[in-house]
């Protein structure tokens, strides 16, 4: 999943800051820990089915549909409408040229008169009352969007781009424009098209990685193993005393890891396409209403500095705050994403009480 998030500081309305030497001259002081989670976010986008496998000639006979799930964060937002415009195009997503302005990641506005083919195509966007769109008891809200891809916006994506038409993946964007009151936040999630590699036409689609379990434990030993590791139960909020910590590992994802053949280029002086078996990268990315988590994400790559190491560390440490916030209940969730375009997600509460005496 790619996202983009905007750099917040006190800064007057509608201005955008693109960089961190802009943030400084604008006189942005710290900026706020990115996994603690204070106003108004897109946290991820599920797509299912993440990837869908296509024959290049049948891109234009036969309309493809997918659901993108939206995990929006909206702490302090009460029961205010969230409101949600969506588009879709086949463009590609360039961070250099984004961070310039010159020529952004997001999707050109709809213009049906457009013959540009980096046009975008609107998507039908969710009432503020509809069902999809109610809240949880965890102060956020999913919301459902299913989607059929229209066959032009697939051919002119596979004539767009050029490793495409050599059988690589070919993502379409989508551009989802999340608002409620005066706050604004604008997502980008990428759905795969992939042409099956050679000699493996049978291999499945990706599949959305999933966290199964979760364990927490307060101590690690030398090694920086779990000591004395419980199960946590997500449908409880678990007590923890302000100014304390616990170590939460995600579990289930990486022991399902998938293992795919995909087409890589050599690095020749003349690259050539070949095709290679792989195991998907998983990375984890831990967010909360109040209080941090370090380190902010985790992955399941291993250590360079370890040929074989005896474990991969996917936990990270919470740290609460250190005074009691206004609300001492604290929603967390953890986000796992694959590379080819798979995510899925937990949820769970923490209530913080009085330190120890």
């Amino acid at each position: 999943m790619s996202l983009v998030r905007p750099l917040r500081c006190t800064v007057p309305a509608g201005v955008v800051v693109l960089a961190i030497f802009a943030a400084a001259a604008a006189g942005c002081g710290n900026f706020q820990d990115v996994s603690s989670v204070v106003d108004l976010r897109v946290l991820a986008i599920s797509a299912d089915p993440p990837e869908i496998l296509v024959d290049p000639a049948m891109l234009g006979a036969a309309p493809f549909q997918t659901k993108l799930t939206a995990l929006i964060a909206d702490p302090a937002g009460g029961d205010r409408a969230i409101n949600v415009d969506a588009l879709a195009c086949p463009r590609q997503i360039d961070a250099v040229t984004a961070a310039t302005g010159k020529n952004g990641v997001v999707c050109k506005p709809f213009d049906p008169q457009s013959a540009d083919p980096d046009a975008s195509v609107a998507v039908t966007p969710l009432p503020p009352d509809s069902p999809a769109a109610s809240r949880t008891s965890f102060g956020d809200a999913e919301l459902d969007i299913p989607y059929t891809f229209p066959s032009d916006l697939l051919v002119r994506g596979y004539k767009l781009d050029p490793f495409a038409q050599l059988g690589f993946q070919m993502p379409i964007t989508f551009q989802l424009t999340v608002s409620a009151g005066a706050e604004r936040e604008i997502a980008i999630k990428r759905v795969i098209f992939t042409v099956p590699p050679p000699d493996h036409a049978d291999q499945p689609a990706n599949a959305n990685p999933r966290i199964t379990a979760l364990s927490g434990y307060f101590t690690r030993d030398g090694q920086a193993n779990a000591v004395d590791p419980l199960p946590f139960d997500l449908g409880n909020p678990a007590p923890l005393p302000v100014g304390s910590s616990l170590w939460l590992e995600p579990q289930g994802a990486d022991t399902e890891a998938e293992t795919y053949f995909t087409r890589v280029l050599t690095r020749d002086a003349n690259p050539q396409v070949v095709v290679s078996e792989v195991k998907e990268t998983l990375r984890y990315s831990f967010f909360a209403t109040a209080g941090i988590f370090s380190p902010p994400s985790t992955n399941n790559v291993p250590p360079v500095l370890r040929s074989q190491p005896e474990r991969i560390h996917l936990e990270s440490n919470y740290r609460t705050p250190a005074v009691m916030p206004p609300d001492p209940q604290v929603t967390f969730w953890i986000v796992v994403r694959d590379e080819r375009g798979g995510s899925s997600w937990i949820k769970g509460r923490f209530l913080l009480v009085p330190p120890r005496p």
